[in-house]
């Protein structure tokens, strides 16, 4: 997560220019999922962080979640972190 949020703030401090000389914003939304978080495969894994993505798009964008293990090796619930 550490490394994702350090990603997610640089690119948010370094605006992309532009032809007319000028700045664009830019920002970025990461999923996250631990390699403990799947017990099930790299498949499973990429499910989480993927839903992990799409809740970090619904909650506002440039944020990183990171995937919950989910109990019991079954389904997988986003956190936003903090």
């Amino acid at each position: 997560r550490d490394v994702a949020e350090r990603l997610r703030a640089a690119i948010a401090q370094a605006p992309a220019r532009v032809r007319a000389g000028g700045s664009v914003p830019v920002t970025v939304s990461i999923g996250v999922v631990g390699a403990d978080a799947s017990p099930t495969g790299f498949d499973r894994a990429l499910e989480l962080a993927d839903a992990a993505l799409y809740t970090a798009k619904q909650a506002g964008r440039n944020r990183v979640v990171v995937a919950e293990h989910p109990a019991g090796g079954a389904g997988g619930t986003p956190l936003a972190a903090p």
